[in-house]
Parts: structure tokens; C-alpha cells; sequence
């Protein structure tokens, strides 16, 4: 669905919205900005849609056991953070801070320092126990990790979930670098046996374990998606790349996302319990004042 908004400023926004069951921010982008291009005359694309969806069908037999051992953790969560009121905002980060987090996680990538900053900042202002296990859910698209990789252009869902676990003491007591080598770490095990191991998962488990799995986490954990990646600037109408592009609602506290910026800083929108989102801002820019 799209919906086209005009203001009496002249300005005007595209809301976009996609069935995430087929497809992902990767694929969505994809058609966004070859839509862009038809509007401005190029009929040629560039890299035409692949649409067969058997590239990721099920092995036979299934076989979901390292999902299950690595990514899936149903009895982890001692409450759930589904019900809980929260509130939204978007906190931003300068190029310098974003440099200083990359500094102090021991120059892993922007996405890793970021969410590793958050992590933080979100045990220590929801006041979790020392010894209370919390998670990181991580989303990551698999496109390069399958073997043989994804078909270029390939259209549809393409992204697997894992996640990087401490306590909170660890979180909080130890360098940023602690929690962005745990995020690098659980990326790192995303690759081609895990992938298929989550599709045979998917194609095993109902339709209610698979929904109650996505958004079942704990009020411990976090939910993180990386935008880092995805072309916003080619979202060209003809007027010119988009001022600003942003998710439009969050389903859930805990959900964040790292967004870059034009002026090559980094938006961080966060949805977090409304008695903790004071104390998380305030903790969110503790020394990373200009």
C-alpha cells in the first residue's frame, strides 16, 4: 500500500507500507527506488526483480535443530515486553560520536558500536538485576551468506533472526566493546547451515509458534535492525533524494533501529517502556557531548 500526503508548506511524503512475510527492507528498497526510476522516464531496470521464491524452499527432511540450538530461545524470557506501554522517540548521533562509540568498541562497525551503546544504556535504565539475562535479537540479511548466494535482484523475504546474550552486569560493567564483539559474534554465525536450518524451521513450526516467537521477547531484551545498508538516496521521484526517511510505528518496546543521516551522522529510533525512556536518554549521551 502507499498513501501520498501533501502539505501546505509544499512538502509532501510517500508512506510506503509492505507485508514483511514477503518481503524485506532489502526488497522493498528495491522496488521504491525502480519505481522512482520509471517516474522519471527509465524504463529499463537496472536489476530486474527475481521472483522465484524455491531458491529458499525446505530442505528434505527438514532439519531445524541449529536454529534451535543457536538462535531460538523459547524459555528464555522470564516475562514478556508485547502488552507493555511504551514510548517512542529518535535520538541522534553526530559523525564525531558515532566515530567515539567505533573507538570504544574497538573499531567494529557502525551498527555493532551503536547497538552495543544501546544495549547498555537499556540495562542500566530499565534497572535490570545483575544477574538477569538479556538479549539482542539481531535481524540479518542472508542474500550473501546462502551458498550458493541469492540471485541478484532476488524479491522477497530474505532475512534471518539471532541473538547475542549476557547478563546485565556484563553489559554494564564492561567496556562498550564487550556487548559490539557479542553482536559481531552472533552476526558471525549466520551463514549458509543456519539459514537453511531457520527455513526448515519455518516451514516445520505453525503459524503461531512462528508469530509468537518474533515478538515473545522479554521486557530484558532488545530488537535491532540495521538501515545502514539499505539506498534511501536513490528514492528519487525527480524532485531529489528524500529529506528524511524513517519507520513509521514500532510494535513493541525494545524495537530500535540504526538509521543513517544526509549530513553522515546516524538516527537512532527506539521504542522503550515510558517509565524508562527518560533515564535511557539521558544515559543515551553521558559522554558523547560535543
Amino acid at each position: 500500500m502507499a498513501q501520498v500526503t501533501f502539505f501546505k508548506c509544499n512538502g509532501m511524503t510517500l508512506g510506503v507500507a509492505s507485508q514483511h512475510l514477503g518481503t524485506d527492507g532489502h526488497s522493498t528498497m528495491h522496488f521504491i527506488n525502480h519505481w522512482c526510476k520509471v517516474a522519471r522516464g527509465i524504463i529499463q531496470l537496472d536489476v530486474p526483480p527475481f521472483l522465484d521464491r524455491t531458491v529458499l524452499r525446505s530442505r528434505s527432511p527438514p532439519n531445524p535443530d541449529l536454529f534451535y540450538a543457536i538462535g531460538y530461545n523459547p524459555n528464555s524470557a522470564s516475562g514478556t515486553a508485547a502488552g507493555a506501554p511504551f514510548t517512542t522517540t529518535i535520538l541522534k548521533l553526530s559523525r564525531k560520536q558515532v566515530a567515539r562509540l567505533k573507538i570504544r568498541s574497538e573499531q567494529e562497525s557502525t551498527f555493532q558500536a551503536i547497538t552495543a551503546h544501546v544495549w547498555r544504556c537499556a540495562c542500566l535504565a530499565r534497572k535490570l538485576a545483575p544477574n538477569r539475562m538479556t538479549r539482542v535479537y539481531l535481524v540479518v540479511d542472508v542474500r550473501s551468506r546462502l551458498k550458493p548466494a541469492l540471485p541478484c535482484g532476488y524479491f522477497g523475504n530474505a532475512i534471518c533472526k539471532i541473538s547475542a546474550a549476557a547478563t546485565s552486569e556484563e553489559i554494564v560493567s564492561k567496556p562498550i566493546s564487550f556487548g559490539a564483539h557479542k553482536v559481531r559474534d552472533a552476526i558471525d554465525r549466520v551463514a549458509d547451515e543456519y539459514a537453511r536450518s531457520v527455513i526448515d524451521y519455518i516451514e516445520l513450526a505453525g503459524k503461531n509458534e512462528r508469530r509468537t516467537d518474533w515478538l515473545g521477547f522479554s521486557e530484558a531484551d532488545l530488537l535491532a535492525n540495521s538501515w545502514l545498508g539499505l539506498r534511501f538516496q536513490d528514492a528519487d521521484f525527480g524532485w531529489g533524494s528524500p529529506e528524511l526517511v524513517r519507520n513509521a510505528m514500532s510494535l513493541v518496546a525494545g524495537h530500535v533501529y540504526v538509521v543513517s543521516d544526509r549530513d553522515g551522522g546516524v538516527s537512532v529510533p527506539i521504542s522503550l517502556e515510558t517509565e524508562n525512556m527518560e533515564r535511557f536518554k539521558k544515559g543515551f549521551y553521558e559522554g558523547l557531548e560535543e
